[in-house]
């Protein structure tokens, strides 16, 4: 840890010292005029012994003897009675500062721990961007979710000066006790099978709250991340599959896809919102009927066990953005998760991920029955308006397709669908398609 002395000391501190210090002084003064007012007494008790020498009279005793000794005991009443109400009144700002204090020395053994291993730390530095917390990139080693073989990536690892904005000390524990699976942040807790005890965990706390940016600081931060993550989505809006280049879109990126969108963190996403360390989100409609809960959720989230939504309860994990995004770029986020599923889901179905099903499938179904009923009207083979009008949105953000062919008396109709993997086959008149793929059932606050 670093050598770093904590000098703390408080004001009542200060004067309970001066007075301990007069106190002492005093009696020594006390004890040396006494000692050297009895020396010439040694080897004469009998004749200047203390009961045998004459005293004050009854005058003298009663007069001024009293006086100084009442006049002593009236100073050392007022004393009494102004101290200790002073001392109460101080007490509240007595027990702040020693809490600043352990707070003080708290987080002075966390930056200990916090620092690169080079300094003697663990090296939480070395990944997130130094003692102050900036975010950073570090190598890593991971299992190939498709090929199952091991290859190197590079991680960006989060911000930590803004964490205690958006998580709370619990979720920080817990996150540090157990770590977190599948990513290179391990487990430090000694209940998690890391090396630290629950103090030294405390002690890292301390430090990232000492660390802490304001909220300001943290909305501009947020914003610039958005902005970059924006232009970026701008420049590769041509490409196939490309996701849609919108605010909500690169505000989800950057404040959500590491959670809800596997291989976002080393630059190899999947589609957005199809789930990783959190559910998929493309039934975020469905567990939010109502846009404001949605808002509401995302702006505050949920304690351990507490409801949201439409049947949900949440485990606690789900952080909470009302200090580290604006109003606007929550709203703009949640709009972005309800259109998930018309936006993101036809390329998310042909990766094969769970939830891809959803609304805009179950349209683009529809459309092809109608489009089977047109071409059983014209006796001949039709290509669907209006099957194709329902996946235009699909096709314009890059997302995959997959045919529904309703066949008729006749002449076949062929429509783009947007089924995953596969269309659904038609009913009497070229009707539906049949196949629904499973909705993700989770929410955000399972992450």
């Amino acid at each position: 840890m670093l050598d770093r002395p904590v000098l703390a000391i408080t004001a009542q501190q200060s004067f309970g010292i001066v007075v301990a210090l007069l106190v002492t002084v005093g009696w020594i003064l006390y004890l040396v005029a006494n000692v050297k007012k009895a020396k010439p007494e040694i080897g004469s008790e009998i004749e200047l012994a203390a009961n045998r020498k004459p005293y004050l009279d009854d005058e003298g005793l009663e007069g001024p003897r009293l006086d100084r000794v009442l006049t002593w005991g009236l100073i050392s009443l007022t004393l009494i009675g102004l101290g200790l109400p002073l001392y109460w009144l101080a007490e509240p700002g007595r027990q702040a500062g020693a809490v600043n204090d352990f707070d003080e020395v708290f987080a002075s053994r966390g930056e200990g721990l916090f620092a690169a291993t080079a300094d003697g730390g663990f090296n939480c530095a070395g990944c997130h961007g130094g003692l102050a917390g900036v975010g950073g990139e570090v190598a890593y080693t991971l299992t190939d979710p498709d090929t199952g073989q091991l290859r190197q990536v590079n991680w960006y690892a989060p911000s930590l000066n803004d964490v205690t904005l958006r998580m709370t000390d619990e979720q920080i524990y817990d996150v540090l006790v157990y770590g977190r699976p599948f990513s290179p942040m391990p487990a430090w807790g000694l209940e998690g099978g890391g090396p630290m005890n629950d103090q030294q965990i405390d002690n890292l706390i301390a430090y990232l709250h000492s660390i802490e940016i304001t909220p300001d600081e943290a909305q501009q931060q947020a914003t610039e991340l958005a902005e970059a993550e924006l232009a970026r989505l701008e420049e590769g809006a041509g490409e196939a599959g490309a996701q849609s280049a919108t605010l909500g879109a690169a505000l989800f990126n950057t404040n959500c896809a590491r959670c809800h969108t596997l291989g976002w963190s080393y630059d190899e996403p999947r589609p957005p919102g199809s789930g990783a360390m959190g559910p998929p989100l493309y039934n975020a409609r469905n567990q939010f009927p109502s846009r404001e809960d949605h808002i509401g959720f995302v702006t505050e989230g949920a304690q351990d066990g507490e409801r949201y939504g439409l049947n949900g309860q949440s485990s606690g994990r789900m952080p909470y953005f009302s200090q580290v995004l604006t109003a606007g770029q929550i709203a703009s986020i949640v709009e972005y998760e309800r259109l998930l599923n018309e936006r993101e889901g036809g390329s998310a179905a042909s990766a094969g991920t769970a939830g891809a099903e959803g609304r805009a499938s179950g349209n683009a179904n529809e459309d092809v029955g109608a489009g089977g009923e047109d071409a059983e009207e014209d006796g001949g083979p039709s290509s669907s308006q209006s099957g194709q009008a329902g996946t235009s949105e699909l096709d314009d953000e890059g997302t995959g397709q997959a045919e529904g062919t309703g066949q008729t008396e006749g002449g076949q109709s062929d429509a783009a669908a947007g089924e995953p993997e596969a269309g659904g086959t038609g009913g009497e008149a070229g009707g539906a398609g049949a196949g629904e793929g499973p909705t993700g059932a989770a929410s955000e606050a399972d992450q």
